[in-house]
């Protein structure tokens, strides 16, 4: 079934919906507790105003993609290598940049570091969740495809593949929940820092987007839309383990370290041992 503004307005209302899922999950427990509430009316001001704006750019995804494809914006090489490297940033990058972050810091014995690899996976996982059944729901045609039109919506074509999987775009959300969660636990640990970490962590997630787009993956709302899903996963993870620091992710994936061994044995000597500990 096809259909064009009103297809548009329940994916972008899905959009929303999915972004903010993780409260249902955690309802009875945040409820109880006294810390910020983990989606405020100010985040639900801000999101609203961003998914009119989305919905104001979808009009114009034709024309935007027409003066990104134009031959003279297209024809350099070094553009491409840029755009295929910020796309590798957004997947798998990120997951790569989470597993090695949460891995660093179960090694080291680092809390710190450990907690921000760990906030990272969650705020991924719930990203793709989102991402995902969006897309499904929506099945927006590719701009890539033959006579590809921005407002073309085949509702849950997206489950079945086929280039029906443009909106929103999963590179970005992914981006931008972790560079979420980063600049989060940034502004906690590093406060010092908070001036780099923020513009370069939003930076690099807004250059993974506009990756996106130039290499004709997206249209321009789909990017808009992903940055907002992926923003919203990391904030709700960030803020509801604030609320909860001793929730079960944190019990179970405990602190671990590598730590020497001194042998009491004929041969003595010093061995290094890796212990994870449960709480």
């Amino acid at each position: 079934m096809q259909v064009t503004r009103a297809g548009a307005a329940l994916a972008v209302a899905l959009g929303i919906g999915c972004a903010a899922a993780p409260l249902a999950a955690q309802a009875r427990d945040t409820a109880r507790a006294a810390a910020r509430p983990v989606f405020t009316r100010h985040d639900a001001a801000v999101a609203s105003a961003l998914l009119a704006g989305a919905v104001a750019l979808m009009p114009a995804d034709d024309w935007l993609r027409g003066r990104v494809e134009q031959r003279g914006v297209q024809s350099s090489a070094s553009a491409h290598t840029i755009a295929n490297d910020f796309s590798l940033l957004g997947d798998p990058g990120t997951v790569l940049l989470t597993v090695g972050t949460y891995a660093v810091g179960r090694i080291a014995g680092n809390h710190t570091v450990t907690d921000v690899g760990l906030h990272a996976a969650e705020a991924l996982v719930s990203s793709a969740i989102a991402t995902e059944l969006v897309k499904g729901v929506a099945g927006r045609n590719r701009p890539y495809l033959r006579q590809a039109d921005g407002d073309d919506f085949l509702v849950l074509n997206g489950f079945t593949g086929g280039g029906f999987t443009s909106f929103p775009s999963g590179h970005t959300s992914a981006a931008f929940s972790l560079a979420a969660v980063v600049d989060e636990e940034g502004a906690v640990h590093w406060p010092h820092a908070a001036r780099f970490v923020t513009p370069a962590t939003y930076g690099l997630a807004t250059l993974v987007g506009l990756s996106r787009i130039y290499k004709d993956r997206h249209w321009v709302s789909d990017v808009v839309v992903g940055a907002l899903v992926g923003e919203y996963s990391g904030l709700i993870v960030e803020r509801y383990n604030r609320r909860h620091p001793h929730n079960a992710l944190e019990r179970w994936l405990a602190p671990s370290a590598v730590v020497p061994e001194h042998d009491t044995g004929a041969h003595g000597g010093t061995r290094l041992v890796f212990e994870w500990s449960f709480r």
